[in-house]
């Protein structure tokens, strides 16, 4: 039982991985000042039907999205000409916005909470490889989830000022964007279906090793000396 504990342990603790690497850390929805002007040109004035087309941009950005934005692939050519420099290069330029000096320490806290998250991850993988122990796990998992709370509070403070903001100010004046200026608002920004994975995720870890660690609480002392006889052997 005890190498079905640990193999459960490192699979679930993998798993962090590939949900933090392709879900959504962020869905955002930009644009509906866009959607009522272009309606007003397609079809007249704020009272027709036309100008509520739904032409407001929703994207799941996660660390593929990312990656396809840098490269000017897949989903993420469209932001890439969005944001690439007016010049011979075609690169994106990449310089933190003063506008979000304002939540610049809420978002150092939100990065910080996501490495935190990465450390418990690679450490669980690691000690379940070497030891069978349980109380390291159960801190680490612990620390997991109160960084995942933490992430939370901190993100929610940051986008609500972040919404406040005219996206050109975060995104800077390049491309595409200087075509359509201040139209373009953010209507809404929330975290991503990644945060409430991993929390069960974690909720998860912690109540199957605790189990384990109850079950070993309420051994005998001869079981106890059984259980250690077996470990030696």
């Amino acid at each position: 039982m005890k190498y079905l504990y640990r193999i459960v342990n490192i699979l679930m603790a993998a798993v962090t991985f590939p949900i933090m690497i392709f879900l959504d850390f962020i869905k955002i929805r930009i644009g509906d000042d866009l959607g009522n002007l272009l309606g007003g040109l397609l079809g007249g004035g704020s009272g027709s039907s036309s100008s509520m087309l739904p032409v407001g941009l929703e994207e799941h950005i996660s660390v593929k999205f990312i990656i396809d934005v840098w490269r000017g692939v897949g989903n993420g050519k469209f932001w890439h000409d969005l944001l690439v420099n007016n010049d011979d290069t075609g690169k994106i330029n990449i310089e933190w916005p003063e506008a979000l000096n304002v939540v610049k320490g809420e978002l150092i806290t939100v990065a910080v909470c996501v490495a935190i998250v990465i450390i418990v991850a690679l450490f669980i993988i690691v000690w379940s490889c070497i030891s069978n122990k349980r109380i390291p796990v159960l801190a680490a998992t612990g620390t997991g989830l109160v960084s995942l709370i933490v992430m939370r509070i901190f993100f929610e403070s940051a986008t609500g000022v972040i919404r406040t903001i005219p996206l050109t100010d975060i995104i800077g004046g390049n491309g595409l964007v200087a075509l359509v200026g201040s139209v373009i608002k953010i209507d809404d920004i929330a975290i991503g279906s990644f945060w409430l994975i991993l929390l069960f995720l974690f909720i998860g870890l912690l109540v199957w090793t605790g189990s384990y660690y109850l079950i070993e609480i309420g051994d005998t002392p001869e079981e106890k000396a059984l259980a250690q006889s077996k470990r030696r052997k």
